[in-house]
């Protein structure tokens, strides 16, 4: 029965995930894409051959790998300054990669943290075996901001959401102070990251409606 069981999480992991990628890294990074990639009006005819799309994942990539070669600071607070500064600066290259890429085109904010934060919240789920690197720095990770998070976070909290739909967001600071907002209400859980499971379960059924951004 174990091994049935084994067989079926296999199974569910690779529908989930695909085979496609060296690692499973790079399968998180290709399915965190499919989270936001709607919202990126206008990819397919500036990007028809998927070069930009690659050059991105490389990115992501190479910065989630560098993790390792960080030492991981002590504290809590350090170690949630360290990866806002290595969130934030991944979070540019990104958006210089696309500007670069095509003049007419801009990756906004919100939609980098997201590509960001699901690929990061995938690693927290299924990635500890294989990615034991990145469990030290979960404690400091970001919630991928997107709908439901927002709608939630207006039925269960004061904080002030942005004045824009999520994949609209291209402001640093706002969401800098919203997530430390978040952190702040998520004290008593290991990580902002159980905060958010816990959220979905409880709130997926009643706001999980069609979004278009």
């Amino acid at each position: 029965m174990q091994t049935m069981n084994k067989q079926a999480s296999d199974f569910l992991f690779m529908v989930y995930f695909g085979t496609d990628g060296a690692d499973n890294l790079e399968r998180f990074i290709s399915r965190a894409y499919l989270d936001m990639n709607r919202t990126l009006h206008g990819i397919a005819q500036i990007d028809p051959d998927h070069t930009i799309h690659q050059g991105a994942k490389t990115i992501l990539s190479t910065h989630f790998n560098e993790l390792q070669k960080v030492t991981v600071p002590d504290d809590l607070p350090t170690l949630r300054e360290a990866f806002d500064h290595w969130h934030h600066t991944l979070v540019l290259e990104l958006q210089k990669h696309y500007r670069v890429a095509d003049i007419s085109f801009c990756m906004t904010y919100g939609q980098a943290q997201k590509w960001i934060n699901m690929t990061m919240k995938y690693c927290w789920l299924f990635g500890e075996s294989d990615l034991p690197f990145l469990k030290p720095w979960f404690p400091a990770a970001h919630i991928a901001v997107d709908s439901i998070i927002l709608d939630v976070v207006k039925i269960k909290t004061t904080i002030v959401p942005p004045s824009v739909p999520w994949s609209k967001w291209d402001n640093h600071q706002e969401y800098q102070s919203f997530q430390t907002d978040l952190r702040t209400f998520a004290t008593g859980f290991p990580t902002v990251l159980d905060l958010e499971y816990k959220w979905w379960n409880e709130y997926r059924q009643t706001t999980a409606t069609v979004h278009t951004d």
